[in-house]
């Protein structure tokens, strides 16, 4: 089942993943009307499942978010039985994806069903005592933008952003941004 919760407080990585997640699902020419996203609410709630069950226009598939998902309490048991039958009837095109600042809670019966259906990701900021995971986290972004930095560079900028993951991506792209100037002042004289 095409079925996403992400969850956990750093918002920048799940920002990420939901583009990472809309460009894989969604044609670029069809975004406008393909990718739909809801703020978590009861109103929503029904208006996202009717959206889920439309077929995707044009070509990709369709993308719906609904975020921030709370305070899950205030969902019924109607609307449950409801997210239950577009579950069953979801087409593979479409894709559902709710994203929550804390872990769902397992003893709601919302969390129970969503959960037999979803895949679920945990993005949670690293605390800030823990410098291994802070450096591993400044390696795997230097490797994911194609940037080459010494041991001591990884200690600097993991102890100089810290848990601020967003900060990270930035100062990451301006380094490697300035290594490209030098590289190109230099083929230049």
């Amino acid at each position: 089942m095409p079925t996403y919760i992400y969850w956990g407080d750093d918002d920048y990585l799940i920002e990420r993943n939901i583009n990472k997640l809309r460009d894989l699902v969604v044609h670029p020419n069809w975004q406008v009307f393909n990718f739909s996203s809801y703020q978590f609410g009861a109103n929503n709630f029904s208006a996202a499942l009717n959206e889920l069950l439309t077929p995707p226009i044009g070509s990709g598939g369709r993308l719906v978010l609904l975020s921030n998902c709370g305070e899950l309490k205030a969902i019924d048991d109607t609307k449950i039985e409801q997210l239950e039958r577009t579950l069953l009837n979801l087409p593979d095109t479409n894709h559902l994806l709710l994203t929550s600042q804390s872990k769902l809670d397992n003893r709601l019966k919302f969390t129970k069903l969503i959960s037999q259906y979803a895949q679920v990701k945990e993005f949670s900021l690293i605390p800030v005592w823990d410098t291994q995971k802070l450096t591993n986290r400044v390696k795997e972004a230097a490797y994911f933008l194609s940037l080459s930095i010494s041991n001591e560079a990884v200690h600097l900028l993991a102890a100089s952003v810290g848990n601020n993951t967003r900060l990270l991506f930035n100062e990451s792209v301006s380094l490697k941004l300035e290594r490209l100037l030098i590289s190109w002042l230099i083929l230049l004289y």
